[in-house]
């Protein structure tokens, strides 16, 4: 005789997947799987220089419907029903110093909700840092950008682009604004720039205000 958590553990792997499948056909919101080399660039935002919305595969009831890749596909899932997320890309491009910087919190808000303050870690060197974000909600039609630093080392912001995946639009600032310890910027946002083949190598365009 199984006993319950005997029997979950040895099937909970098939049968989350039963789940998957389950919540897709409710279709409460998608999964988007994205091609990448590795699940550590795929966390790293890495995969989304050059994102296609083509590019996609959905997982589910809607996989025949997309077009086949020969090549490893990624996606983020939460622990509960619906188990699907939402997917942002943030790409913020600022002054290179050699100075080390906290992180940076960035938080949207959108025409149905407002999402979690994301902590992004700038690199000293780059001068540029992408991050794939995720929340459990979709925001909607993106109205507003937050920024909130603390830190002791200022410097220059030079653009922000938002990416809302699941959406295909971006959203794009273009402007200096000199970033000082316990600062706090908002953008509110005129309007989304929609692309059919929405990627993150656009000229910078002024979408924030």
């Amino acid at each position: 005789i199984w006993q319950s958590g005997v029997l979950n553990a040895a099937t909970c792997h098939h049968m989350r997947a039963v789940e998957y499948f389950t919540a897709s056909i409710r279709q409460e919101c998608l999964f988007p799987a994205f091609p990448c080399s590795s699940w550590k660039e795929f966390k790293e935002g890495k995969c989304f220089n050059k994102f296609r919305v083509r590019d996609i595969s959905l997982m589910g009831m809607q996989a025949q419907q997309c077009k086949k890749h020969e090549q490893p596909m990624y996606l983020t899932t939460t622990s509960k029903s619906p188990f699907c997320v939402y997917n942002y890309v943030i790409l913020i491009s600022y002054s290179k110093s050699g100075r080390k910087y906290n992180a940076l919190y960035v938080q949207l808000t959108g025409s149905k909700s407002t999402s979690q303050k994301k902590k992004i870690q700038l690199d000293r060197e780059s001068g540029t840092k992408l991050e794939l974000t995720t929340d459990s909600e979709d925001i909607g039609e993106l109205i507003s950008v937050e920024l909130f630093y603390y830190g002791f080392n200022s410097f220059y912001i030079q653009n922000v682009r938002v990416n809302i995946l699941h959406r295909n639009e971006i959203y794009i600032s273009c402007f200096d604004q000199l970033v000082k310890n316990s600062f706090w910027l908002f953008w509110r946002v005129s309007k989304a720039i929609y692309k059919r083949e929405a990627y993150l190598g656009e000229d910078c365009g002024t979408t924030f205000f």
